[in-house]
This record gives structure tokens, C-alpha cells and sequence, in this order.
């Protein structure tokens, strides 16, 4: 009786080795067996879990967005591992760009990673924090998230000194400018706002585009009192600053 054909399959933890043969049955009294084919399995991943922490900001601020990721029941820390954050809008609220990639933190012996970031001008409102793990040859991807709340932010109006003269020094009569900034009080930030300017009772709208706005005085009158009204947008509080200039 002839044997065409044996296959014997042995799983062993890591490999897979496969016998084959091809013999006849009266063959096989002292001859070698035949040789194996060792295939490798993939190695199993390890499952984590990324666990956000939720925040609260005002434009401008610097806050540590962290997540906290770990392995099985007993929450065993994955060190060493590079997580991305980004922020998402939810429920309503939107990103410009439809996302802020905020950037990434490697995970320390505790599991955490750990980005200082810089909190863009987004509209007060909720929106969602994620942190992901694309995944290597260890450890499964992993995702996970929280909220991001926003609050509008305090802002400030400035008013320059006086600065009288003429145009490049020609000899038209001088006149007067004085400077208008709209800073957010949160780090600093010059602001490109639109300003409803009142002077003497005049009013009149400047800005928009630019952070370098300026209003002309120009005599007569010699007393000017003007008041800058910045009114507040979706991310930034309203605010009005006024001062009384006399030409010099």
C-alpha cells in the first residue's frame, strides 16, 4: 500500500511547523524523515487603552493636554510610546480645517504623555480632545478622547500717546495719530478686530484686517476726546477704552 501524501500541522507558541511527505509505504524503513517548513506567526498585539484627560481653556492659553495609556485589567503603563493629539469639533462647534493637529508626547514610565500646548482662537463652546496611538509592532492602535471646553477670552484696548507732526516733514499743516491695538489679555496677542472709534461725537469704524490700526486728529479742534469699542466676537469678550488728547 503506497502513502502519496502525509501532512502533520504542529502548533507551537511562535511557529507553525508543517511536515510534508511523499513516500511509499515499503520506503520508509531506514530512510530519513522528511523536512520541516517552519512559517512564523504573527506575534499577538498587545491591546491598550488611551484614557484622555478633559480641559477647559481661553484662546491664547497654555494648557498640558495628556492622556494616559495603559494595558489589561490592571492598568499596566506602556512607556515609550508616541501619542498625537488633535482637536475636533462636537456638537455644533466647528475647526477650521476641520481639525487642530496640537502635535505629539512620547508616554513616560507611568504610561503618560504629557504636550504643552498653546490654545488656538476657536468659538466659545464643546469640542473634542483625542489622542491617538497609530500602532507598532508590540501594540495595537489605540484612540481615545474627552472634552475641550472653550470660554471666550478677556481682551484689551490700547490708546497711544499723541504723536503730532507733519507727513514725512513736508510743510502741510501737522495734525495728530494716535494708535488703536486689540490685545488679548491671555498671552498678549495683538488682535486684528474691527474697532468702532468715537471722537468728539464722530463715529466711524477702522481695522479688521490688520493689527496696526490708527486714527487721525486733526486740528481744530485742540481737545480731542476719544473712545475706542471693540464688541466681542464668538471667541473674544467685548472691551472700550477712552482718553482726552490736547494738542501740544
Amino acid at each position: 500500500m503506497k502513502i502519496r501524501s502525509l501532512f502533520i500541522s504542529v502548533l507551537l507558541p511562535g511557529a507553525l511547523v508543517v511536515v510534508a511527505s511523499s513516500v511509499d509505504a515499503a520506503e520508509t524503513v531506514g530512510t530519513a524523515g522528511p523536512t520541516p517548513v517552519v512559517k512564523t506567526l504573527p506575534k499577538a498585539l498587545r491591546i491598550g487603552t488611551l484614557k484622555v484627560t478633559s480641559t477647559a481653556a481661553v484662546p491664547g492659553e497654555t494648557r498640558v493636554l495628556e492622556a494616559l495609556f495603559t494595558s489589561g485589567a490592571a492598568d499596566t503603563p506602556i512607556a515609550g510610546k508616541s501619542i498625537a493629539f488633535r482637536i475636533e469639533g462636537k456638537n455644533g462647534t466647528s475647526v477650521p480645517g476641520g481639525a487642530v493637529a496640537a502635535g505629539a508626547a512620547v508616554t513616560d514610565a507611568s504610561g503618560k504623555a504629557k504636550l504643552s500646548f498653546a490654545i488656538p482662537e476657536l468659538a466659545q463652546g464643546a469640542y473634542r480632545l483625542t489622542a491617538r496611538f497609530a500602532g507598532d509592532d508590540d501594540t495595537a492602535s489605540s484612540t481615545g478622547e474627552a472634552n475641550l471646553g472653550m470660554f471666550k477670552g478677556l481682551t484689551k484696548l490700547e490708546l497711544s500717546d499723541l504723536s503730532w507732526g507733519t507727513y514725512k516733514g513736508e510743510s502741510s499743516a501737522p495734525f495728530g495719530t494716535v494708535f488703536v491695538t486689540v490685545r488679548r489679555v491671555s498671552d498678549g496677542t495683538a488682535l486684528a478686530k474691527k474697532v468702532r472709534m468715537t471722537v468728539n461725537g464722530k463715529v466711524w469704524e477702522i481695522g479688521g484686517s490688520s493689527t496696526q490700526m490708527s486714527i487721525p486728529l486733526t486740528a481744530p479742534p485742540s481737545t480731542w476726546n476719544v473712545k475706542a469699542q471693540f464688541m466681542g466676537d464668538d471667541a473674544n469678550q467685548a472691551v472700550e477704552a477712552s482718553r482726552t488728547y490736547t494738542k501740544p
